[in-house]
């Protein structure tokens, strides 16, 4: 049984190795990409020029932009090393015994995959550009680890600060967590803190310090204001929640959640004795399954994931009370990391990534306190390390059918030496590995100076494409298959009668007479309105195809009642 748990981490991590294997870069990566090319000297100005006019992520760069430089090898292994290395502190920080951690460390890699993966929906955890958000959330559970280790020993503290600012410094949605950490702490341990107040404060100002430094660059604060320009705080939430609303509730359930979550918290304060421990289990790992979008067939299932998580935050308080500390902070970060998604003017599913691996730590910590036989634990690891294991292997065969494509238009772009635009070719699926063939409007630029070809035209063809007609007559646009079946353009909807297309905050809107359609890509239904509202199901996601959202041919029917016809 023993030997069970370190076989299940070395298939995982050699699956994960071989999807490594098959990264290619992808969207900002061919950004990133030319940041070296220039030298030091270069790469200091481009990672300054970066700093002050979109994020402040230069310690990430530190590591990203020279990794990319060398053909994509160091950063696959360093991507490996952070995965193993983040899931590894997760189950030693949720461990209360050694023998604890190589089941754990086995359950964490495989919520890691299930959730990373299904989270981010199009395989851009793969993407350099997700160690954005990565890598940050990896410092600040080490941060957290590191005050963990100072309080018990007693001793240092002042040298804490610099990571704390570094940690701080890194990404809007991560620096904020290293400020709650500390704060918690100080609220948590006030006999330990008390001994030691220059170096609490010391700890306090340097995160704060290092959070505020993300705003203070006059191109950081342009590009807020840009984003937020013309929209209200309410109508950002309604906004950014319906980014996320499919990968967590639908919007017809979002009051009733609220209620279950304030009589569930309810409820066991007032029972005032440990709950069930099989039952937060089974909440658990309910929640790592649904509420993080690995099955999402639904509102009511995700309903049920999101009434777990919120009996959990119900269990979150019962241990705060009863001593436990980790469980009740890895729910705030949770919760304070979502809202930040809901009020940021710029928002993304890699966003999602904190949620993801706090949640991660949350469950193992469950797993711990549940106290299990060595047999019954057995069970759920080994069903979540054969899920995992499915699910790398679904994303290597994928992955592996793009590569391919992209290694031959790599190809292509050196040999070209004539001043013709240069055609490249779509990959299978954009799905996995995110927009990994540039287009003209999709950093076609970055990528041609990265071939060396600036200057030049770039063309997309996609050999799958089909003409559509309609009643016989052509429409001048061209269907994709992909997943096994046709997708349309959004725009289409255009020629037809007393019917618009605009784009409006990420999302193509179709206004019709008796109302509106608003498709976002990842979606798996139309919104009627911005934000929560109405909304109708569709067959497949929506998808975002050379700068274009796309539909399901039999989604596109239904909704604008039209009958489409491909020519072969």
């Amino acid at each position: 049984m023993k030997r069970l748990y370190p076989g299940a981490c070395v298939v995982l991590l050699v699956l994960a190795g071989v999807l490594c294997a098959l990264i290619r870069p992808a969207a900002d990566d061919f950004y990133y990409y030319t940041f070296c090319d220039g030298g030091l000297y270069d790469y200091l100005r481009s990672s300054l020029l970066h700093y002050r006019t979109v994020t402040g992520r230069v310690l990430v760069h530190l590591i990203l932009c020279p990794l990319l430089q060398f053909h994509m090898w160091p950063f696959r292994l360093f991507n490996l090393l952070l995965t193993g290395g983040l899931c590894w502190l997760c189950a030693c920080l949720c461990a209360e015994t050694r023998p604890q951690r190589p089941p754990l460390f086995a359950a964490g890699l495989s919520m890691f995959f299930l959730m990373g993966l299904e989270t981010l929906s199009d395989g851009v955890l793969w993407g350099a550009g997700s160690l954005n958000y990565l890598f940050p959330t990896f410092l600040v559970l080490l941060y957290y680890a590191g005050l963990q280790k100072y309080l018990s020993g007693g001793a240092g503290g002042c040298w804490l600060a610099i990571p704390a600012f570094l940690c701080s410094a890194t990404v809007e949605m991560t620096g904020l967590l290293t400020v709650l950490v500390i704060l918690y702490f100080l609220l948590t341990c006030r006999e330990r803190w008390r001994s030691c107040r220059r170096a609490a404060l010391l700890n306090l100002c340097a995160a704060l310090l290092g959070y505020l430094s993300l705003f203070t660059s006059p191109g950081v604060k342009q590009r807020l204001e840009e984003n937020s320009a013309g929209i209200g705080l309410l109508q950002r939430i309604n906004v950014n929640f319906s980014l996320f609303d499919r990968k967590a509730c639908g919007p017809e359930g979002i009051w009733v959640i609220t209620l279950l979550a304030l009589l569930s918290a309810a409820v066991l304060l007032r029972r005032k004795r440990p709950p069930v421990p099989a039952l937060f289990l089974l909440l658990a790992l309910g929640v790592a399954l649904t509420g993080t979008g690995a099955l999402s067939y639904g509102v009511w299932v995700a309903l049920l994931a999101l009434c777990a998580f919120f009996a959990l935050l119900g269990y979150g308080i019962w241990n705060f009370l009863s001593g436990e500390r980790l469980v009740p902070l890895c729910m705030l970060c949770t919760t304070v990391s979502l809202a930040v998604c809901l009020v940021s003017p710029v928002a993304g599913p890699r966003m999602m990534l904190p949620s993801a691996v706090f949640l991660t730590v949350l469950t193992l910590r469950t797993l711990a306190l549940c106290r299990l036989p060595d047999r019954l634990l057995a069970l759920p690891v080994t069903l979540l390390g054969l899920s995992a294991a499915a699910v790398l292997c679904f994303y290597i065969v994928n992955f592996a059918a793009n590569a391919r494509v992209i290694d031959q238009n790599d190809s292509r772009a050196r040999a070209h030496r004539d001043g013709t635009p240069l055609q490249l070719t779509c990959v299978p699926d954009e799905r996995f590995g995110g927009a990994t063939v540039p287009s003209a409007a999709n950093f076609g630029g970055p990528y041609l100076e990265g071939m060396g070809l600036p200057g030049l035209e770039l063309q997309c063809t996609d050999p799958t494409a089909r003409p559509i007609f309609r009643e016989g007559r052509p429409l001048n646009q061209e269907a994709l298959l992909r997943g096994g079946r046709y997708y349309v353009p959004v725009r289409l909807a255009a020629s037809l009668p007393d019917t618009s297309v605009r784009w409006e905050l990420a999302s193509a809107v179709v206004t019709l007479p008796e109302g509106e359609y608003r498709f976002h890509q990842g979606d798996r239904a139309a919104n009627r309105t911005p934000g929560v509202g109405p909304s109708v199901r569709l067959s497949a996601p929506v998808r975002m195809i050379d700068s274009r959202i796309y539909i399901a041919q039999q989604d596109f029917e239904n909704l604008f009642h039209v009958e489409l016809s491909l020519q072969p």
